[in-house]
């Protein structure tokens, strides 16, 4: 199991870095901006862990993924 474990985690590491490295310098606008897309993964991970892991999707989570999608749209429409 370690022989697919150590490299995935190696790997998806590594990618994942890169690509929230090349989301910094790619988008245009702000920082600010890139900031929040690249932290706007939380608002998937309650849906995500729903589905995959079958966890309960309590009112709570929904209403706290609703606050922060509406939180990281208005500050990526804002000027």
């Amino acid at each position: 199991i370690y022989r697919f474990m150590v490299p995935g985690a190696f790997i998806g590491t590594y990618l994942a870095m890169i690509a929230w490295i090349l989301g910094m310098k790619e988008i245009e606008g702000s920082l600010v901006r890139a900031a929040v897309l690249n932290q706007s993964n939380v608002i998937l991970l309650p849906f995500l862990g729903a589905y995959f892991l079958k966890e309960t999707l309590s009112a709570r989570k929904l209403i706290a993924a609703a606050i922060a999608f509406t939180g990281a749209t208005i500050i990526v429409m804002s000027r």
